[in-house]
């Protein structure tokens, strides 16, 4: 009789395993020894934990980690102060606005403060700041799980990003200690260090966080900017030669960023970012070299040899209309012929290239200022505005194209600190105007509506 079943109970056994091997989901097991599900990549696709296509539907939380941007990009904010935090009832609204994801935006000081001391001011008895990393930190992982189970009480996907490394915010170029070095309490600590723990940092959120189904992916590093050296003297084809050497460091970092990742949490998705720009700080303005641009390398994206590997790029190509001028007496318009036609060229050459490498994309940033919206906004004079500055019409094509080609995407952001910013809430963490401190009191109703509009009545 034994015998007899042998065979059978073999084949059953194969048959469940192959069942596991093709479903479009991830198991693991969780503290209690129970199986967890994760979301996971095939193909152009990105697939929830029940095997269904997912597709992105996000905002962004903010820059720099401080959630949103803080006045003084130089000095801490603690995750232990109450103005520009995410809250629960924002994920209740962002979940009824029919978003499905928050791009969690960290800064790496917050969680390891010992390692960013320099250009920071010393406490004093006017400003009694504590420096212990140690306290820092639980603020900061605390922070992080309550987003998390905010995230989970409404239904939302969260993809933490590393918008400030160890060395420096990325994407204005002043984070060059990340590539080339700088001076921690006056000794100089070379590239490595902070790249260490850049891997370190993403090494211990894994571990924290490996088996939490919550978590889309992890957001290595928010719009890299390697760092070039050029010479005046250098001709085009050496100029490129020094950019593809960046390309190539970059690249490097984040395949070993990965496999450190992997020996922890083997599962979950990670995204990895285009390259913003190479910059050679020492360089005039000439110094800024893109390896997309026309006439560069044509590098988009480097196909990392990885299972569940999101790849993510930005798109601001429009200037005039994310940072538009701040007197209402000289306005920018939109421009629905010239300004359009760029953005969805490049969006196009994205999904172009997802499709050629078989292989997903997203769209982890996009936005246009507040000043290109027709909606009434106090200004800093007082006065009310009602300009049609063609803002509504670019959000409207913008999420009109998406929605048809479903594709992934972050909108930037959710609350600012700034009134021309790009948020679709301003927030302040001082009373002005009559607005109460810590509040979002000014909603931008219009891009609100077309949010509605797209992704909970039509991208489903």
């Amino acid at each position: 009789m034994k015998k007899t079943l042998l065979p059978l109970l073999s084949l059953i056994i194969t048959f469940i395993g192959l069942i596991l091997l093709l479903t479009n989901c991830t198991f693991l097991l969780n503290d209690t020894g129970q199986r967890t599900r994760l979301m996971s990549t095939s193909g152009t696709n990105i697939f929830d934990e029940n095997g269904r296509e997912f597709i992105i539907k996000a905002i962004n939380t903010g820059s720099g980690g401080y959630d949103p941007d803080a006045p003084d990009l130089e000095n801490p904010v603690w995750y232990s102060s109450p103005y520009l935090k995410m809250k629960e009832d924002d994920y209740k609204e962002i979940a009824a606005l029919g978003f499905n994801t928050v791009r969690l935006c960290m800064d790496y000081k917050h969680f390891y403060f010992d390692a960013w001391t320099w250009d920071n001011p010393l406490p004093t008895a006017t400003t009694p700041v504590s420096y212990d990393p140690g306290v820092n930190a639980i603020h900061a992982w605390n922070y992080i799980r309550d987003n998390i189970r905010w995230a989970k009480k409404y239904g939302i996907k969260v993809i933490p990003n590393l918008h400030s490394p160890p060395g420096g915010y990325q994407s204005t170029g002043l984070g060059e200690g990340f590539w080339t070095g700088d001076y921690i309490k006056g000794e100089f600590k070379g590239a490595d260090y902070f790249q260490d723990l850049f891997v370190k940092f993403w090494v211990e959120f894994a571990s924290r966080f490996a088996n939490e189904s919550a978590i889309l992916g992890y957001g290595l590093l928010n719009e890299p900017v390697p760092i070039i050296t050029l010479h005046a003297s250098m001709s085009q084809a050496e100029i490129l030669a020094e950019v593809q050497k960046a390309v190539d460091r970059y690249d490097a970092l984040m395949e070993r960023t990965i496999k450190a990742i992997r020996r922890v949490d083997p599962n979950h998705i990670i995204v990895v970012e285009k390259i913003l720009y190479c910059w050679d700080p020492d360089s005039d303005s000439q110094g800024y070299y893109s390896p997309s641009d026309s006439g560069g390398l044509g590098h988009i994206f480097t196909v990392l040899n990885f299972p569940n590997i999101l790849y993510e790029y930005h798109l601001y190509s429009n200037f005039n209309l994310q940072y538009a001028a701040k007197s209402i007496d000289s306005p920018l318009y939109y421009s629905t012929a010239a300004d359009w036609l760029n953005f969805k060229q490049i969006i196009d050459s994205r999904i172009a290239w997802s499709n050629a490498n078989n292989r997903p994309v997203f769209l982890g940033e996009y936005g246009t200022t507040r000043f290109t919206s027709e909606m009434e906004l106090t200004l800093l004079n007082g006065s009310i505005i009602q300009h049609d500055l063609g803002g509504e019409i670019f959000l409207n094509d913008i999420l009109k194209y998406i929605t048809e080609k479903r594709h992934n995407s972050a909108y930037f952001q959710w609350k600012e600190s700034l009134p021309d910013g790009l948020g679709l809430y301003e927030q302040y963490h001082w009373s002005w105007k009559g607005i109460p401190s810590n509040t979002r009191a000014i909603p931008n109703t219009a891009f609100i509506d077309l949010f509605k509009k797209y992704f909970l009545n039509v991208l489903r």
